[in-house]
């Protein structure tokens, strides 16, 4: 009995620890995503800036002040969700200390 128990533990924890690596190696695609996103965001604001900076005075500009808007509160949500993203990574870490090494292992 003691045998079966321990091997149906050993089992478990493989189980365990394969699901969590997988759940990690998802928010790290996760991540990487929101980066490409953010960096992608930067750009168009950076360049709706540029836009109104070169606007002339006559023209309409509500539409580029719009876009500088919009590109802002996307950004501040792309932060938030990396934050929260960097967090769930920390805690999946906190509890497989060795996940980097162990997917080195791996490759």
């Amino acid at each position: 009995d003691s045998l079966l128990f321990l091997l149906e533990k050993l089992i478990m924890d493989k189980v365990s620890l394969s699901i969590m690596k997988t759940n990690y190696e998802a928010k790290t695609n996760e991540y990487s995503d929101l980066m490409r996103s953010l960096s992608q965001e930067m750009k168009l604001l950076s360049q709706a800036k540029d836009q109104l900076r070169n606007c002339r005075e006559d023209e309409d500009s509500s539409e580029i002040e719009l876009s500088i808007r919009d590109s802002s509160e996307t950004i501040e949500d792309l932060e938030v969700r990396l934050d929260v993203l960097e967090e769930e990574m920390e805690h999946i870490r906190s509890k497989l200390p060795s996940i980097d090494s162990s997917n080195q292992d791996e490759v």
